[in-house]
């Protein structure tokens, strides 16, 4: 695993000791890694390798071997683990009075869990949905929310920078989130082309798997399903003729390959079953 660090974090480090809040910065700093080293203790117990952990001005992030975690299960309890960290520390903290490492603590704890991209509550609502929707339409759904999220923080920020003169931390950290949201949208392709070449692996002797069943039509277009697609589930799909007969069921994998071999456009119909 390697590390990485952000220059930008020697330049606030410089500053925070010229006006005397050195202290302060470096302990909400190592509340922020401890808060992601529980994803990362998380994440090891589940099973899931981590590539990189990279240390920003503001907070730290962790990349995972395969760029996205294939399990919902897995995924909402490593995202868990980071906010159940703070609220577990800041309890622990207020018994002994620390009252600024509590306050650091429950904050983190509390912003991580607003549904909203790349914020743990973001991932924790992203897979609630997919095991019901689809990862990608799981994925859309959460980005939109998470925008509107976004948008109100930064609105905040500015407010508070202009009503009381505060440091300009608060947009700064606004702008990290956007970025990293955006680089969750550039996400998706990466997670469909994958979804799309390991289909025909994720079959597995030894377990039973969830399977989704769907009904279109002959003339339906098969990339109409895409956003049905789930590393939770399986996907069947029933193609019907004018009378609503069935013609033949497909596997997913033989529509992501009707889709591969011929074109996005082909029709249920045109797939050979």
């Amino acid at each position: 695993m390697k590390f990485k660090i952000n220059p930008l974090i020697f330049i606030i480090l410089f500053f925070a000791y010229l006006h005397n809040y050195l202290t302060e910065y470096l302990l909400a700093f190592s509340v922020a890694f401890f808060h992601e080293m529980s994803h990362f203790f998380a994440a090891k117990l589940c099973g899931v390798k981590t590539e990189e952990i990279k240390f920003h001005p503001f907070g730290i992030s962790i990349t995972f071997e395969e760029g996205y975690i294939k399990s919902s299960e897995k995924e909402f309890i490593i995202a868990l683990a980071g906010p159940l960290f703070n609220i577990l520390a800041g309890l622990v903290c207020a018994l002994f009075h620390l009252d600024f490492l509590y306050y650091i603590n429950i904050s983190m704890g509390i912003i991580n869990l607003l549904p909203c991209l790349p914020l743990d509550g973001g991932r924790i609502l992203k897979t609630i949905l997919a095991g019901q929707q689809g990862i990608i339409r799981a994925y859309n759904f959460t980005i939109k929310i998470s925008r509107i999220f976004l948008c109100l923080i930064f609105i905040f920020s500015v407010c508070v920078a202009v009503l009381s003169r505060f440091n300009f931390s608060l947009i700064l950290i606004s702008a990290f989130l956007f970025g990293n949201m955006y680089q969750e949208k550039n996400n998706l392709t990466l997670i469909t082309l994958k979804e799309i070449l390991k289909s025909e692996n994720k079959i597995s002797i030894d377990k039973i798997h969830k399977t989704k069943t769907y009904t279109v039509s002959e003339n339906a277009k098969a990339k109409s399903i895409l956003n049905l697609l789930s590393y939770d589930y399986f996907l069947n799909v029933d193609v019907v003729d004018g009378n609503n007969c069935i013609l033949k069921t497909l596997t997913e994998t033989q529509v992501i390959k009707g889709i591969i071999n011929e074109d996005i456009n082909i029709t249920f119909k045109k797939i050979n079953g």
